[in-house]
């Protein structure tokens, strides 16, 4: 039976780049994204509301030039992970009660949600609560294979009802190198480790730990394309033309 680590949780199309053995370059990864969300000239179509302050997950939609409004989700994760032990289903969950949450503040329009876990020998990893608890985490991960499971759920919203339903999840198989102690310090010093599953974040200083990744680089980061894509292809959901 899996045992949860840590005391706040959290079809395959497009992108080749995101299936590879060897960690992408990471560094200035997203200098030059965009503009914020709140400068983006929304088209007159359906709005898509991302149920996340991550800001990650902004970043990732911005990079595809995806239009959209973040809204804070009043989920209470922990509720809904009890007794849940398959990491594939814990994340598709809680995606779906997070975009569900927003059903009363969205008129209509699409509602995008997501959740990311790490996952080994059995344990689920959540976020940690504090520094003890990622220390604790990442050791456990040191020079050894785990997974980062991400949960994506898409809802169309019409008079505050569903009308269609998306849910999917990736998988991404991390490999951690043998990292000194005196790194792990550093890395705990800068905080880095919060509001992140399993005490870590590909895209900034965590990259520090990892030896290599077989899967999609932005399901670790939390928020996969080819799911992503293949989600709002299924839904409908089409406010342009994004490639040529």
């Amino acid at each position: 039976m899996a045992r949860r680590v840590g005391l706040e949780p959290t079809t395959h199309w497009l992108t080749a780049n995101c299936s590879t053995t060897e960690l992408p370059p990471i560094k200035n990864c997203f200098n030059n994204i965009l503009t914020n969300s709140s400068q983006i000239k929304f088209l007159n179509l359906n709005m898509l509301y991302l149920a996340s302050e991550s800001k990650r997950r902004k970043d990732i939609l911005k990079l595809l030039k995806i239009p959209f409004k973040s809204l804070q989700h009043n989920c209470d994760e922990n509720k809904i992970a009890v007794n849940l032990t398959k990491p594939s289903s814990l994340v598709q969950k809680i995606a779906y009660h997070k975009a569900k949450s927003l059903l009363a503040s969205v008129q209509s329009g699409y509602i995008l949600s997501a959740d990311t876990i790490g996952y080994k020998d059995g344990n689920i990893i959540m976020k940690p609560s504090n520094r003890l608890s990622a220390e604790g985490m990442l050791r456990s991960l040191r020079n050894s294979d785990h997974y980062v499971y991400t949960g994506v759920c898409i809802l169309e919203v019409n008079k505050y009802c569903v009308k269609k339903k998306f849910i999917d999840y990736d998988k991404t198989k991390v490999t951690f190198r043998n990292f000194t102690d005196k790194e792990l310090s550093n890395y705990l010093d800068e905080n880095n480790f919060l509001h992140k599953a399993a005490g870590y974040g590909i895209q900034d200083s965590g990259a520090i730990f990892i030896k290599s990744i077989t899967g999609c680089f932005y399901n670790v980061m939390g928020l996969p394309i080819d799911v992503l894509m293949n989600g709002l292809k299924v839904i409908d959901f089409n406010p342009r033309k994004l490639y040529s």
